[in-house]
């Protein structure tokens, strides 16, 4: 049965491992977390480089792929691989050799990509010296400075071309703007309810083709994007705190999920159905009312904590093969997790997994830990003998 699981959703993480491909090698690998991380400039990492903290600055050469997590990341070095981040504020200013993958609040890039660029937030600017491949984007707004060397793809409130793009133009926004040094090389197909803004000196090599919006489909995408996001920058940070200071009590949560997985599904059915309906008759009682509200604040945090074990485990399933370091099994898990969310259908069945198995993990570990109290033997033993002693 457990080994039927692991098969079942490792096929699904097959969907999305091929972004940590580069990190699955048996080379080397440099994991690092804390507050402030550096790399300074004139180090050289021969390796993929995992890294978790509160400010991160990538001012030297690593020679793979970059996994980052932040408040703040700034990278002016040189990147051999793949840079694939989650931030609030995000800056690129050096020379990259593979694709860019991130989630920021606000995403400065000022780099040479060598791939493309995939981007979900909230604010986007390509700077002057920026030269990617192709762009897809969801934001709220987006500025192109700089060259994309071939196709842009995005959705958002506002989108303002001010440099050269080299094929087509996809949009799905409020208002699409063409200032007066932008060079489009093919076609623009845009749908909004407002017709493009383009100056006189604005070059378009294609054709410009206008889908007007529903009104009753105004709900904007960009709205959705940035709801998206913010949920999930907070499920991810949420996710590698939790196991940056419990590694040990994530480990053994999950653990129950591993060894036990019959028990825990049972348990997590248990935790998300009948006890809603128990605390709501606490709620609706005379007396049991405090009790109610006591047992609902901590079903909601066992929800909420659901995702991110759900997460270690699934990161732990897949990577315990390559990696016993548990930052490296919460970073992948929860990619992994949250991209399966974005997935129309899927997201549901993604959502139950975690609620359920998430949640039975931790019931599994409350129960373990009632019926196996654990004492100071040290203690006890002081007092017989001080008892034995007396006598």
């Amino acid at each position: 049965m457990k080994k039927r699981w692991g098969i079942i959703l490792a096929a699904v993480g097959l969907l999305i491992v091929p972004l940590f491909a580069g990190a699955g090698v048996a080379g080397a690998t440099d994991f690092r977390s804390g507050g402030n991380i550096v790399v300074e400039e004139g180090e050289t990492i021969n390796s993929s480089l995992f890294v978790a903290g509160d400010a991160i600055e990538i001012a030297g050469t690593v020679e793979g792929d970059v996994f980052c997590a932040a408040t703040t990341v700034r990278i002016t070095g040189t990147i051999r691989g793949d840079v694939i981040c989650a931030a609030q504020d995000m800056q690129l200013r050096g020379n990259i050799d593979g694709d860019v993958r991130v989630a920021a609040d606000t995403l400065v890039i000022e780099s040479v990509i060598a791939g493309n660029a995939s981007v979900l937030g909230s604010e986007l600017r390509f700077e002057n010296t920026s030269l990617v491949e192709d762009v897809s984007a969801a934001v709220t707004t987006a500025q192109f400075n700089g060259e994309v060397r071939r196709d842009v793809a995005v959705t958002g409130n506002e989108v303002t071309i001010d440099g050269q793009v080299g094929r087509n133009i996809q949009a799905d926004i409020g208002q699409l703007n063409l200032s007066g040094e932008a060079q489009v090389g093919g076609d623009i197909s845009y749908r909004s309810d407002n017709r493009i803004a383009q100056s006189e000196s604005a070059v378009v090599t294609g054709d410009v083709n206008r889908q007007a919006i529903d009104e009753s489909a105004q709900f904007g995408p960009a709205q959705m994007a940035a709801s998206a996001f913010f949920l999930l920058l907070t499920m991810l940070v949420t996710s590698m705190t939790i196991v940056a200071l419990f590694p040990r009590v994530t480990q053994r949560v999950s653990s129950n999920g591993i060894e036990r997985l019959g028990s825990t599904v049972l348990s997590g059915l248990a935790a998300v159905v009948i006890a809603p309906i128990i605390i709501f008759l606490l709620i609706i009682s005379v007396f049991g009312s405090l009790i109610g509200f006591t047992l609902l604040t901590v079903y909601i945090l066992m929800l909420i904590l659901s995702g991110p074990f759900f997460a270690y485990y699934l990161g732990r399933l897949l990577m315990a093969s390559k990696s016993r370091n548990p930052l490296l099994y919460m970073f992948v898990g929860s990619l992994c997790l949250l991209l399966l969310y974005i997935i129309p259908i899927i997201n549901v069945f993604a959502l139950l997994a975690a609620g359920v198995v998430g949640s039975g993990m931790l019931a599994q570990e409350v129960i373990r830990r009632g019926a196996n109290p654990v004492y100071d033997t040290a203690v006890i033993e002081g007092k017989q003998s001080k008892k034995h002693h007396e006598k």
